[in-house]
């Protein structure tokens, strides 16, 4: 009766592993690109010497609401903005720097905008926080905004392949 037992106990085992293995191997295919699809989000990282700055937009279009998500963690204890207004100063390289402010992080961390910018060109972005206890200023030298139809230059930081690891995980690891 115990030989029994003991094949029954790797047995299941297997069986556990088996189940476990041909679940790794499942592969979703997404649906193919249809022409007219949105291009990848554009994803930046920027630092200043108080604080990691990292963004995804969505290329801009002139004259066309796009939406950012910017992520701020001060480097002094790598946990997230809290409180505080952000600014976000978009300076063409003709012409007058456009304002959008945001009162306070939608999450730690976490500030959503849309800016709507009028011209197609070269704009250098300036990240202005204001928050208690914590002001920093990030510069991001170039944001690209296309024309109408345009189609973004290849090679922007999209991360095709690359593991998604959120913010968010990492700001609740540094309370370990």
């Amino acid at each position: 009766m115990s030989i029994y037992k003991t094949a029954m106990k790797y047995m299941g085992i297997v069986l556990v592993l088996l189940f476990t293995l041909s679940g790794c191997n499942h592969k979703e295919h997404a649906p193919a690109a249809a022409a007219g699809d949105e291009a990848e989000p554009i994803k930046v990282t920027a630092y200043s010497a108080k604080s990691e700055l990292f963004m995804e937009y969505d290329p801009p279009v002139a004259g066309e609401k796009t939406g950012f998500l910017i992520h701020l963690t001060r480097l002094a204890d790598f946990k997230p903005v809290t409180e505080g207004g952000l600014k976000m100063v978009f300076t063409p390289s003709a012409g007058e720097p456009v304002t959008f402010t945001m009162p306070a992080p939608t999450r730690a961390g976490i500030y959503k905008a849309e800016a709507t910018l009028a011209n197609p060109g070269k704009y250098s972005l300036k990240l202005i926080t204001d928050g208690k206890g914590f002001a920093d200023e990030i510069t991001v030298s170039e944001v690209q905004v296309l024309n109408k139809g345009e189609k973004p230059a290849e090679g922007h930081a999209g991360g095709k392949g690359a593991i998604a690891y959120l913010k968010e995980q990492q700001w609740s690891w540094t309370s370990w």
